[in-house]
This record gives C-alpha cells, sequence and structure tokens, in this order.
C-alpha cells in the first residue's frame, strides 16, 4: 500500500504474496521462476522458499516413484 503525497488517501493496495498482510512501506521484491513476488519482511521470504522446495522435491519423488511401478506392471 502506498500513500499519496499528501497522505490521505492510499495509491494503491498492495499485499505480502506469502501471507497477505497489507504493505505500507516499500516490499522485499523478489523475481523466482519468471514470477515477481513482494514480501513484507525476511522471515516471509524464508518461509516461502522453504515451502516451495519442499513442493518441488515431493514432486520429484512422485516422479521418480512412477517408472518404478511401470516397470513392476510390465514385469522387467
Amino acid at each position: 500500500m502506498k500513500f499519496s503525497d499528501n497522505g490521505y488517501y492510499l495509491e494503491e493496495y498492495t499485499k505480502c504474496d506469502n501471507c497477505g498482510i497489507l504493505l505500507y512501506r516499500s516490499p522485499i521484491r523478489i523475481t523466482t521462476d519468471g514470477a515477481n513476488k513482494r514480501y513484507c519482511s525476511d522471515w516471509c521470504v524464508d518461509w516461502d522458499m522453504k515451502r516451495e522446495s519442499e513442493i518441488a522435491n515431493q514432486k520429484r519423488g512422485a516422479d521418480s516413484v512412477e517408472p518404478k511401478r511401470q516397470r513392476v506392471a510390465t514385469g522387467k
């Protein structure tokens, strides 16, 4: 959220892309995987990066299990 020059109204509503809290000051901006994200604090940056890495690890684990299932089904 950015206050106007005279301080009487808001020019835009900006929320943290992780927790959704309204941002009154300049956000922490990070570009990951082509997405421009805005965060309220370093904690939100760390939490979101950890969550994204865990999701990627789970996806990789699921992808590695699938070929094994196919081999068992075909008898190889």
